[in-house]
């Protein structure tokens, strides 16, 4: 996201992973993780103001990475020139990784729009398309996804959705399923840089 208390940000991206974070993990998400380039003090206080923080305490549904320096987001090629004032930021992304492996990337451009990142379109990207059983009932074939971390970056300064349908006791015989790698990605990071994102979360 392009940054800490920055309008688009504080107004629209992070609460929307705030309010999402339960659709996701019904989704198999498991973290759901806020990467900015601000430094840890900045996002403390941030947390704290979006509600994120008890008792100093961090959530366990969302956490908040800092990398001040830009290192894991110009590994990853995904650093931009934000203009005059605000230099090299990250990029506005929205990255699915399963067993160390990007599954879904996402790229937003400028300050301001976040529709490709919104946590709403990526439950609509995760949400597996309608099957029709042998009975003639659309159903839901909802994939059990092993250790997926959701990485959601904020582009750094200083300065929502509908819940998917529940599937259907009804299985289809046999159910067909769309591979995310059928679907259009762009810019995906190499494994290698990817190790990155794991040193971040462990830390």
């Amino acid at each position: 996201m392009p940054g800490a208390f920055t309008p688009t940000c504080s107004k629209e991206h992070l609460p929307g992973y705030i309010q999402a974070v339960d659709k996701l993990a019904a989704l198999g998400i498991e973290k759901v993780a806020v990467v900015t380039t601000n430094d840890r003090f900045v996002n403390e206080e941030w947390s704290r103001q979006q509600g994120l923080f008890t008792n100093n305490q961090e959530g366990d549904k969302i956490t908040l990475l800092c990398d001040g320096d830009g290192d894991l987001v110009k590994n990853m090629g995904l650093a931009d020139d934000m203009g005059f004032g605000i230099g090299v930021r990250s990029k506005r992304f929205a990255m699915v990784t399963e067993n160390g492996k990007v599954a879904e990337l996402v790229t937003d451009e400028g300050m301001d729009d976040c529709s490709s990142t919104s946590a709403e379109n990526l439950i609509e990207r995760l949400t597996p398309e309608p099957v029709v059983s042998e009975l003639g009932v659309d159903v839901k074939v909802l994939g059990g996804a092993a250790s997926v971390v959701a990485v959601v970056a904020l582009l750094a300064m200083q300065v929502g959705g509908p819940a998917p349908p529940a599937a259907v006791g009804i299985r289809a015989s046999p159910p067909p399923t769309q591979s995310r790698a059928e679907r259009p990605q762009k810019n995906i990071p190499t494994e290698s840089t990817f190790s990155l994102i794991d040193q971040y979360l462990k830390n």
